[in-house]
């Protein structure tokens, strides 16, 4: 799916190794096994080792393997260009609740330019 998407060969291995740790779910998901005689004792020894294994060994993987210092040029402030200035921009936000203001006029200050804002909000 990576290569389909051309993602960078280390952000693919990085995602793939968070993705393969389960943690508490997996224990649970074994333990229920257990109970219903699904599996034996030594399956169900082993496959606690493993999920502890993969726990705990992700993370210094994840730091060996992803610095995302490394990589790009640092970021700049960009807003939106459009080649037709007279077009209108019409933007849609929505907030939870009076905590997110803030970042939905941060966001909306970042996006314009000349132009007025029909501003529609949803408190979900």
């Amino acid at each position: 799916m990576a290569i389909l998407f051309k993602v960078p060969f280390r952000e693919a291995t990085t995602l793939g190794f968070l993705l393969n740790t389960k943690g508490l779910i997996e224990l649970i998901v074994l333990n229920i096994g257990r109970d219903r005689k699904v599996l034996n004792d030594q399956a169900f020894a082993i496959l606690v080792l493993m999920a502890l294994f993969t726990t705990f060994i992700t993370t210094p993987l994840v730091m060996a393997i992803y610095r995302p210092a490394r990589k790009g040029p640092p970021y700049k402030h960009h807003t939106i260009h459009r080649k037709d200035r007279d077009t209108e921009l019409r933007v849609l936000s929505c907030f939870h609740s009076s905590r997110n203001i803030p970042s939905l006029i941060n966001h909306i200050e970042s996006s314009r330019g000349i132009l007025s804002v029909d501003a529609y909000a949803f408190i979900l």
